[in-house]
């Protein structure tokens, strides 16, 4: 099945309820930061404008923004997931030059398109399909919010460890994990494909693609179990 046709038949199903997909310990988690915490209170920073546009000057700056021109492979991909996920919002995608295998979403706040990037090493690295789960899992973060958490805990990261508790501290960690399994919901919406995705983590932990090693899965889910 194409992911063409994966896609007509999610339009035939309706709007997404992202909400019904969102991980329930990351919805309980974040509550707890934004009220028992009051973190909630540090949002009025992204009411500012400049500091967003700065964000996304220092990324036009050190990437390349993709186009259908340019990248016309990348972009489209890029394109059909926005579109099979019902979402609305502009996202301009870009591409890093970095040995660091990763992607990572930027929340424009109404002022400036969403931000994906793409480092070159993932895109090395991943196939069509692994790279779906990937833009996905991304979205994912756009979708719910996650900039603004993740901007306050880096805040909070960088100041006096006397500063941030040791529960505040624990609580964010906590919820940092539980925003990657929202998102992974998402990105598994998107490439609903076990397989695809397990291999897609086992290049992120060896950093070689299946020609220099023999991917099984079994054996690496095996290996995963001992982990605690």
């Amino acid at each position: 099945m194409t992911f063409v046709k994966k896609t007509a038949k999610m339009q035939k199903k309706g709007k997404i309820d992202f909400e019904a997909l969102r991980f329930k310990g990351e919805v309980d988690m974040k509550r707890i930061l934004e009220e028992d915490f009051a973190l909630k209170s540090y949002y009025d920073i992204f009411d500012r404008e400049d500091e967003v546009i700065e964000a996304t000057n220092t990324m036009l700056s050190n990437t390349v923004k993709l186009n259908k021109i340019m990248a016309p492979r990348l972009y489209t991909i890029c394109e059909e997931i926005t579109q099979y996920l019902g979402y609305k919002e502009e996202i301009s995608f870009y591409l890093a030059s970095s040995p660091e295998v990763n992607a990572f979403a930027i929340n424009g706040f109404g002022f400036e398109p969403h931000m994906i990037c793409l480092t070159s090493s993932l895109v090395n690295l991943a196939d069509d399909e692994e790279l779906h789960f990937v833009i996905g899992h991304e979205i994912g973060h756009l979708i719910y919010e996650h900039s603004k958490l993740d901007v306050v805990r880096r805040i909070l990261s960088n100041r006096e460890q006397n500063d941030v508790t040791h529960s505040l501290s624990y609580s964010l960690a906590r919820w940092q994990k539980y925003a990657e399994v929202s998102s992974d919901r998402i990105g598994y919406l998107v490439c609903p494909e076990p397989k695809a995705i397990g291999r897609l983590f086992f290049k992120f932990a060896a950093g070689l693609t299946e020609e220099a090693l023999n991917f099984d899965i079994d054996a690496y889910l095996k290996q995963l179990d001992k982990v605690k």
